[in-house]
């Protein structure tokens, strides 16, 4: 799974580079920075708070290469079922929250500026280094804790940005994440997945 995730990045930034050395673009070294705020929904957490910082610097006028750092949150309950009396009822088994912080390297490919020149979507491909730390809380009242190993994660992320200014925009992102964690818990291993959609957005400055 690792080796597939490297050379698709690889691939992916082969193919950019080619893009842009076609488009015959003077090199432009400046940077970006983006505040990042939204929503991931994993599908086995659902729902949880996402946000970050990614900085970047464009070797072209086309690519770009940034890292982001973000994390997620958010907390959820299992049910158990209550055999126990006459008829069986259900009962919170226990709440856990959901910790996952994200160290991501990505490459962007930026289309050139639409709609009068103020719209730019671009795309970007990016391959990352998770952890995941949970804590839970039984219905006994008994406090657990769930700690989770790094692992690798692979994103593509599609969106665009319109300029507020000369050095400021407003961009929205939506993204795809693909990744698998074995956790280990009070009763043995666990397959956690937390691959899933996020949505960001937030103003970008350039520097």
């Amino acid at each position: 799974m690792r080796n597939i995730l490297m050379v698709s990045v690889f691939i992916f930034a082969l193919t950019a580079i080619s893009f842009a050395d076609d488009a015959g673009a003077p090199a432009d070294t400046k940077g970006y920075i983006e505040p990042r705020i939204g929503f991931e929904a994993p599908w086995s957490t659902g729902i949880g708070f996402y946000g970050g910082l990614l900085g970047g610097v464009k070797i072209d006028q086309i690519v770009s290469l940034n890292a982001d750092l973000d994390y997620y949150r958010t907390s959820f309950v299992t049910t158990s079922t209550n055999t126990y009396g006459a008829i069986p009822s259900s009962q919170i088994g226990s709440q856990t929250t959901a910790n996952l912080y994200m160290l991501f390297a990505n490459v962007r490919i930026e289309v050139p500026y639409l709609i009068g020149g103020v719209v730019q979507p671009y795309a970007q491909i990016g391959l990352g280094y998770d952890f995941m730390y949970n804590t839970y809380q039984q219905s006994s009242g008994d406090q657990g804790y769930l700690f989770a190993e790094d692992f690798l994660a692979f994103r593509i992320e599609i969106g665009g940005q319109v300029a507020l200014g000369d050095r400021t925009y407003l961009y929205l992102m939506a993204g795809y994440t693909i990744s698998t964690v074995e956790s280990q818990e009070t009763a043995g291993l666990e397959q956690i997945a937390t691959s899933g959609f996020s949505v960001l957005c937030g103003v970008g400055f350039k520097i």
